[in-house]
């Protein structure tokens, strides 16, 4: 979600959450929690981030949904990347902005557009779109064009926008509040008003920055809560514990079976009482 929460300060945090001692869940709280793949199953070497490979797995892992990050090429299309240029990924100092996505699919193929991406999991994986800050903004042909692709998903139900920016989730208005989600760096206290104020689907951040104090408070709103990046059981655990909604993690392929495991004990013993109670 933000480079300050890959330093080496958070990747301590992280590695402490790893070691400490959890309460295992329950049953009934492991069904409330969804698992979010942060841009797919992916290492940066065979397997790039936010391309259909990273993603194409989810589908047999059974994970919920995925996050993937929304940048705008020349032509006012949606594509999918995290950064507004190809340097990380493709060793090009292209920026997004400056290519068509004709020229983008002849010289970067993997980079996927948000249509096809619709078009290949929209309604098989919840979609947490992520939209990235630039200096135009959601002006109203891009509304137009995210309208049009989004157009036969259900809002809250099968996508919501997020987006570290409050001010270009304001300007999203073609789509209910309600499916917004605000992403908290370490401004958390302000985006939590935001949140309240405008009536957003909820919070999300990093575990460590999302206390149970802004938690309960979005609960009591009826809202939701989402937060990044659970690595290990343990970190699930304490995730689960505190009744997280959604759980992203740059490792579902790890989380997603302790999950779905848990989903079908709870599933089969449902299924035993109800064979079990007497017959009025």
């Amino acid at each position: 979600m933000i480079n300050f929460l890959n330093s080496g300060l958070m990747h301590t945090v992280d590695g402490l959450y790893k070691v400490l001692p959890q309460e295992k869940p329950s049953q009934e709280k492991f069904a409330r929690s969804k698992v979010i793949s942060h841009r797919g199953e992916f290492d940066n070497y065979s397997i790039l981030e936010n391309t259909f490979s990273a993603f194409d797995s989810l589908l047999d892992l059974g994970v919920w949904g995925l996050e993937c990050d929304i940048q705008w090429t020349k032509d006012n299309h949606p594509v999918i990347s995290h950064d507004p240029h190809l340097k990380r990924l493709f060793k090009s100092n292209a920026l997004i902005k400056d290519l068509t996505l004709l020229e983008l699919k002849n010289h970067f193929p993997q980079v996927p557009d948000l249509e096809e991406l619709v078009h290949r999991y929209g309604g098989q994986l919840h979609l947490m779109l992520e939209l990235k800050s630039d200096s135009i903004g959601l002006s109203n042909p891009r509304k137009d064009v995210l309208k049009s692709i989004l157009n036969e998903l259900e809002p809250l139900a099968q996508f919501h926008f997020l987006s570290l920016d409050p001010d270009l989730l304001m300007q999203v208005d073609f789509t209910p509040s309600e499916s917004l989600l605000p992403v908290a760096e370490t401004n958390v206290r302000q985006m939590s008003r935001q949140a309240a104020k405008n009536n957003w689907a909820g919070l999300s951040g990093h575990f460590l920055l999302i206390n149970n104090k802004f938690s309960n408070f979005h609960k009591r709103e009826g809202q939701k809560i989402g937060t990044g990046f659970v690595g290990s059981k343990a970190c699930l655990y304490r995730e689960i514990n505190r009744n997280v909604d959604w759980i992203f993690s740059n490792h579902a392929s790890k989380i997603q079976p302790i999950v779905s495991k848990e989903l079908k004990d709870y599933k089969k013993r449902i299924e035993e009482e109800t064979e079990s109670s007497p017959v009025v």
